[in-house]
């Protein structure tokens, strides 16, 4: 029996893999924690210079997969870098990750009617202002 798989399915099949462990909660509790101590020790001279870099990896999850199903990922990472910018006095560009978000294909496409109905997001959003 032959064992080897073919480099490109391997390679196709370890791709979504890699997402799947990005976007675990053991990872993005791990990302909770690191904010937390960025922001709780932000005047310390040894952790700010940390703020930079886990702002980059929180951006880098955030954009991974553009997909309604990963909103709620997308928001906690929002939150996670308003977090930083409010304790290091930093500027953080969230609104881009905000606006892609009302961009995503899922969201413009009539509803299927096979699981439920879609939900119109523009009509929610004329409705709350």
């Amino acid at each position: 029996m032959n064992l080897q798989i073919p480099r490109k399915k391997r390679e196709k099949k370890h791709i979504p893999d890699m997402y799947r462990k990005v976007y675990k909660w053991k990872f993005m509790n791990c990302l909770e924690l690191w904010t937390g101590v960025v922001c709780v020790y932000s005047s310390e001279a040894d952790l700010r210079p940390l703020a930079y870099p886990l702002t980059q990896i929180i951006t880098g999850v955030a954009r991974l997969v553009p997909s309604a199903c990963y909103f709620p990922v997308r928001l906690c990472c929002v939150r996670m870098l308003n977090r930083i910018s409010a304790s290091t006095g930093s500027f953080f560009p969230v609104s881009l990750l905000l606006l892609d978000m009302l961009n995503i294909k899922e969201l413009h496409k009539p509803p299927s009617g096979r699981v439920g109905k879609g939900v119109d997001l523009f009509s929610i959003l004329k409705v709350i202002n």
